[in-house]
């Protein structure tokens, strides 16, 4: 096979190679587009499992010190935990349903610990938002620490809902999207648990029938 037709000048041989050419680079272009895309798929991935392993860390061992803190200071005080069913993240929801009066005295008894709660509340707002917003990869973080952060977003209800109204929704709104999502996840483990407990016992259960005379 000849590449050069004799025939034809060296330009009009050119052209015609250019089109072999230029499908081969464009085809390594894709390739390699391809292949650097992957990369850039596994590094975020990389980062996002390293900043996430980072931030169980921070929770561990800056943010759930800060907790026992506030925590203590109450026990200190022998002030008891508001005991609420979790809601809508708000003051209404409160007033709703513990009284406008129960609020405010609630209210009044943590200002002296205002600082301590909203330190705790600010940290993990930090955390929440490293995962609601996809920089960090959240299902490792909830695998570690995701009953332990639920449980404490449920035990700082009544504070949380306290520094939110209807005119200022946005406040630590990222601790409740994240809440919302590991516990919704929770939900459905303890029912696939549930599930395959009731399936076990059903496959143990031995069913007894008795054929009508004749059928037999």
């Amino acid at each position: 096979m000849e590449f050069f037709d004799t025939s034809k000048s060296i330009v009009e041989n050119l052209y015609l190679l250019s089109g072999p050419i230029l499908t081969l680079l464009a085809i390594a272009g894709v390739i390699q587009l391809f292949i650097t895309r992957k990369t850039l798929i596994i590094n975020s991935k990389r980062d996002a499992a390293n900043l996430a392993a980072q931030q169980i860390k921070d929770y561990s061992v800056r943010i759930i010190p800060k907790m026992t803190k506030y925590d203590f200071s109450l026990i200190k005080e022998k002030i008891e935990k508001t005991k609420i069913e979790i809601g809508d993240f708000n003051v209404e929801y409160l007033n709703q349903k513990l009284g406008a009066k129960k609020v405010s005295e609630v209210r009044n008894e943590r200002l002296k610990f205002l600082v301590l709660w909203l330190d705790v509340l600010n940290s993990m707002e930090a955390f929440a938002t490293y995962f609601t917003k996809g920089v960090a990869d959240e299902e490792i973080a909830f695998s570690s620490i995701g009953r332990t952060y639920c449980y404490s977003v449920e035990n700082y209800f009544f504070e949380i809902a306290d520094c939110r109204n209807l005119k200022d929704d946005n406040s630590f709104q990222n601790i409740i999207d994240l809440y919302k999502i590991w516990k919704e996840r929770l939900k459905k483990i303890q029912l696939t648990k549930e599930q395959e407990e009731l399936m076990l016992k059903l496959h143990q259960v031995n069913e007894t029938k008795i054929d009508p005379i004749g059928t037999k």
